[in-house]
């Protein structure tokens, strides 16, 4: 299985269960990326965007399968407190 850090440290860090409670009130995917973007120095930006690119790349017709796999416990767009929704 390859390694994804930074895309593996971006879901688990800030879209897990308590996403709610940790990313400054924000409550959408865009809202929790666009928090992240004002935090993370530009060259971590560069390698993440790299690696999400390689992922696309490595899981093309599978992508979703193993999104799900990977992130499936930690990336929440629902926790049964509010849901986390695209804006």
């Amino acid at each position: 299985m390859q390694n994804f850090y930074h895309l593996d440290q971006l879901i688990h860090g800030y879209f897990n269960q308590d996403y709610d409670l940790i990313n400054d009130g924000e409550d959408t995917i865009e809202g929790i990326i666009g928090l992240f973007k004002k935090t993370a120095p530009g060259w971590l930006l560069k390698e993440l965007a790299e690696e999400i690119d390689t992922f696309i790349e490595c899981y093309g017709d599978k992508l979703d399968d193993e999104f799900k796999s990977r992130y499936g416990f930690d990336f929440r767009l629902s926790c049964g407190r509010r849901p986390l929704t695209t804006s």
